[in-house]
């Protein structure tokens, strides 16, 4: 699993919520995420949670198109993690590409609940 997040108390969260369950790579960057993941493997992650904006000239859809590009549309499972959450931003990241959306502020639960419904958290890869 490879996790993108540029905000430092939002990834000491991840990192607290998602280590005790699965080997996870955390970034901060888009150029740090996308070195990881071509450093880490040849196909795609089991999972990728991609904070939205990312305060870069790239965001979290940017960098889904990328993984798209290199491993194939059909390959590549993304949760798209942010604040926007008014109604119809779920069904925009949906059909940008993503597996399934959170918002912000979430709790460990709802964390946990989504991750179990893309990817079972038992043997996640990176």
């Amino acid at each position: 699993m490879l996790v993108l997040e540029d905000n430092p108390e939002a990834l000491l969260l991840l990192r607290h919520y998602l280590v005790p369950h699965a080997e996870v790579t955390f970034t901060s960057t888009v150029d740090e995420a996308l070195a990881a993941d071509k450093e880490h493997s040849s196909s795609a992650c089991d999972l990728y949670i991609l904070d939205i904006n990312l305060g870069e000239d790239r965001d979290g859809v940017d960098v889904l198109h990328m993984l798209h590009a290199r491993y194939g549309k059909a390959n590549v499972r993304a949760l798209a993690l942010t604040a926007y959450a008014l109604p119809g931003d779920r069904k925009k990241f949906l059909a940008a590409g993503f597996t399934d959306y959170l918002s912000k502020p979430f709790s460990r639960q709802q964390l946990l609940h989504i991750l179990e419904t893309v990817e079972p958290l038992s043997g996640a890869r990176l």
